[in-house]
């Protein structure tokens, strides 16, 4: 059974003004603390459907909580992470949404020009260049990314019980662009009052040099937000930082502070280079994931809904 929930968008939602404290960073203070404990507790779901039930197998140590914290980011082996079953099923899950048919209102695919195309196209060729929104129109990636097993280590992060905020697939196909050096806070989280976001990236395909990997600035969260709100970060910052590049195999997960300055580069080899990308926040701070997706669907919506002669923007 599918779950549609029923919200209405907010067309000026981008107009939501950045508070002072999302600029000056000062999310960190609410979970940062110079003793790092282990999140423990019996994790309940808050989803409306009952889902499949995920072991908690995977407990972050100490150490691993705290480098989170110093970093912005921690890298997770797959083979220590997913069951084989696991990874088989999130590795089929990504090929076949590839293949859905673009329906309005439901799923949300994006495209984009290839950088391989024909000039004499005009841009006709297009790529598929991601798909968001899809965990109520998919039970294996629902299980996945609102099970217990996902949520348990969002929640150790952030010592208390998480909740999925979006999610999307970043196909990156050969000739797919790259992404601008950018904090994902910039693109407007802090419009439902959430404190702070940590993100999973979950490489489908192995990320490395020639196919566009996952490029970070160790640190960087402890910063503030480094650009005007809606904007990528300001050139100055980018040539200053030291840039670390996150080579990646099918499975492996690197979980990122929304404050984490990153960017990739485009895909010049002649494989596709997958990525998931799920977003937590704190479930005591609202579950905001269907007004995000409402609001998103007006001011950015996917190419299936777009009405014809009207320009789009994407920002960040």
């Amino acid at each position: 059974m599918e779950f549609h929930p029923v919200v209405k968008g907010n067309s000026d939602a981008t107009n939501v003004p950045c508070p002072e404290s999302v600029l000056k960073g000062q999310h960190r203070n609410y979970y940062d603390g110079p003793n790092f404990k282990e999140y423990q507790t019996t994790f309940s779901h808050y989803q409306t459907q009952p889902l499949p039930q995920i072991p908690q197998t995977y407990h972050l140590t100490k150490d691993q909580i705290s480098q989170f914290h110093k970093d912005g980011l921690l890298v997770i082996k797959g083979k220590d992470f997913w069951l084989p079953s696991e990874l088989t099923l999130m590795l089929e899950s990504v090929e076949e949404m590839g293949s859905w048919v673009d329906t309005a209102g439901k799923w949300m695919k994006y495209y984009e020009p290839s950088k391989n195309a024909d000039p004499a196209k005009n841009g006709s060729d297009k790529i598929l260049q991601r798909i968001e929104n899809f965990v109520d129109y998919h039970a294996g990636m629902r299980y996945l990314l609102a099970g217990e097993k996902f949520l348990g280590i969002m929640s150790q992060l952030f010592g208390e019980q998480s909740v999925l905020y979006k999610e999307k697939i970043n196909y990156k196909l050969p000739g797919g662009s790259g992404f601008a050096p950018h904090q994902d806070v910039a693109a407007g989280w802090w419009m439902y009052g959430q404190s702070v976001h940590i993100s999973a990236l979950v490489a489908i395909d192995a990320a490395n040099t020639t196919n566009g990997a996952l490029e970070v600035v160790r640190g960087g969260h402890n910063q503030g937000l480094l650009s005007e709100p809606w904007k990528e970060v300001e050139s100055q910052h980018v040539d200053r930082f030291k840039w670390e590049l996150v080579d990646t195999a099918p499975g492996d997960i690197v979980l990122f502070d929304s404050y984490v300055p990153h960017r990739s580069a485009a895909n010049n080899s002649a494989s596709q280079r997958r990525a998931l990308y799920a977003t937590y926040a704190k479930l005591s701070e609202g579950d905001w994931r269907a007004q995000y997706y409402a609001d998103k669907r007006l001011s950015f919506p996917p190419d299936i809904e777009r009405l014809n002669g009207k320009q789009y923007e994407y920002k960040i």
